[in-house]
């Protein structure tokens, strides 16, 4: 993903690792959306996907200064995390479903969260190609490219606040599409 005027991956971790709050910060950023998919994946529901995502980077926040590792293995540390997580969600409440610990192995040099991005990538496009060019635009600066809201708003030529509202009208309406 595009982080401008941003430090290496592995600094970052070395920085949140040592509690800095704003490193941490853009490692979810960068990591957000890839946990998210991979939990809609297995429990195939988006509010749950979002509970799990946001109790898997409280778990890596209070386990960070124990990881040992680098960018690499950060990406088979928080799988596992997400895993596990999804398997917890599925032992509580006894949803009949297929144990994710059948899943395949996956080589230790891909990317684990890519294996499950390939269905949903083609609903995502499907119902990004359906938006208007100007929420399309504002979810590829916001998204692909990582600007910030000042950085958009830059680009973009209007207020932050303008392009806050834009991002959330485009999210709405990404979220519509893909809900058909």
């Amino acid at each position: 993903m595009y982080r401008d005027n941003s430090l290496p991956f592995d600094l970052l971790l070395k920085q949140a690792k040592k509690g800095n709050k704003s490193a941490f910060g853009e490692i979810y950023e960068l990591w957000a959306e890839r946990v998210f998919r991979f939990c809609l994946k297995n429990v195939g529901d988006r509010e749950v996907a979002s509970d799990l995502t946001s109790e898997i980077f409280l778990k890596i926040w209070q386990n960070l200064p124990d990881f040992v590792g680098d960018g690499r293995s950060f990406s088979a540390w928080t799988y596992r995390i997400a895993k596990n997580a999804a398997n917890d969600y599925f032992r509580k409440s006894k949803v009949d479903s297929i144990s994710i610990e059948d899943a395949p192995e996956i080589p230790a040099n891909e990317d684990p969260f890519e294996c499950f991005d390939t269905a949903f990538d083609s609903k995502l496009e499907g119902a990004l190609q359906s938006l208007s060019d100007e929420f399309r635009r504002a979810i590829e600066l916001r998204y692909i490219k990582g600007l910030t809201f000042g950085q958009m708003a830059r680009h973009l030529h209007k207020k932050e606040g303008t392009v806050r509202t834009l991002i959330s009208r485009a999210l709405r309406a990404l979220r519509s599409r893909l809900a058909k």
